[in-house]
């Protein structure tokens, strides 16, 4: 095993009471995107040490000249809503609607040369954990389009179970 330090945004979030508000709609938190910010370069500082930043916004909070890379987990959008079943329906819709359309992917490749995804919908966490080590290990070589979620929904007929109409 690879000796990171692992730092979880929203744990440090929490931890440094760094929110901007709270969004009742989507039942959770609206992270100080500044603050983390600020909070990352002062713990990366040194940069002696590895660490594994996990969070669904470190792509836009890392800075570019501190990281290999970023490593996007990917889950087939009924599945995620599956997933999110117990969060508010609203947050889960967005999550699975992002997913459909890559938003994380191609934000993460506007700012990084690094970019590998890896599909989770099928994979235990230690599946996913070996492929991870095995990206790292090999230097994160880029790997993007592993996912096709948009074209496999309309081809199956579900597109609408993701881009449903609420109210």
């Amino acid at each position: 095993m690879t000796d990171f330090i692992h730092l979880d945004l929203g744990q440090l979030a929490a931890r440094k009471k760094l929110f901007r508000g709270y969004d009742r709609e989507r039942e959770s938190y609206i992270v100080d995107a500044q603050g983390i910010k600020s909070e990352l370069a002062r713990v990366l500082k040194d940069g002696q040490k590895v660490y594994l930043i996990e969070g669904c916004f470190a792509h836009l909070v890392v800075p570019k000249k501190m990281a290999l890379g970023v490593v996007v987990l990917r889950t087939q959008p009924l599945e995620l809503l599956r997933r999110l079943k117990n969060k508010s329906p609203k947050k889960a819709f967005e999550n699975a609607q992002a997913e459909a359309l890559d938003i994380i992917v191609i934000e993460s490749l506007s700012r990084f040369k690094r970019v590998h995804e890896i599909n989770t919908t099928s994979r235990t966490v230690d599946e996913t954990a070996r492929e991870f080590l095995e990206a790292y290990r090999s230097g994160l070589p880029m790997k993007v389009g592993v996912s096709h979620w948009l074209e496999d929904l309309y081809e199956s007929g579900d597109v609408e179970k993701v881009f449903q109409e609420r109210s």
